[in-house]
């Protein structure tokens, strides 16, 4: 039916290299801001994040540039925003010395089990896993003072031994 259709495209676009960025670029302001970016924000953040239409306004803007870092989201990500090379695969194989932390939103679509799990497997490593309290996936614009705490709690001279090292 017309939903398989429609998956089919969006993962035939996906694999080409189409970004939810390069589609409102390409649909303009009208569809790309206004059926695009508005509704997406509008349905997508609760009640409680202000200034909605700011930010939409923002987002919109934000797409409008160069393409950047977008490019690397069909590299790193199968659709559905799966990882194509998992981090609990990898992280394993980092230095003991880097201290990890992992935040997460309340209600978050990503499955904070596998940081837990990967906790569990490395037995003695620093390791910081954190939820943030009354928000979703997008933690800097629900909680944003949250997430700077989080941020700079995590990545301060006084809480990270790697800044006191010198650089090799």
């Amino acid at each position: 039916g017309p939903t398989r259709l429609a998956v089919g495209v969006g993962l035939s676009l996906w694999e080409t290299g189409v970004t939810p960025q390069s589609a409102v670029r390409t649909a303009g302001a009208w569809v790309g801001k206004g059926l695009f970016i508005d509704s997406y924000v509008s349905r997508r953040f609760p009640p409680q994040v202000p200034s909605k239409d700011l930010f939409a306004e923002y987002m919109y803007w934000s797409f409008q540039g160069d393409v950047s870092a977008e490019n690397a989201l069909a590299a790193i990500l199968h659709p559905g925003a799966i990882a194509k090379e998992p981090l609990c695969d990898r992280i394993p194989g980092l230095s003991p010395d880097i201290p990890l932390s992992f935040v997460y939103g309340q209600t978050d679509w990503m499955d904070r089990k596998a940081a837990f799990q990967l906790v569990d497997s490395m037995e003695g490593r620093d390791v910081n896993i954190q939820v943030l309290d009354k928000c979703g996936h997008q933690l800097y614009i629900e909680q944003p003072l949250l997430f700077t705490e989080f941020l700079l709690k995590n990545t301060t001279k006084q809480s990270n031994p790697l800044h006191n090292q010198p650089v090799k």
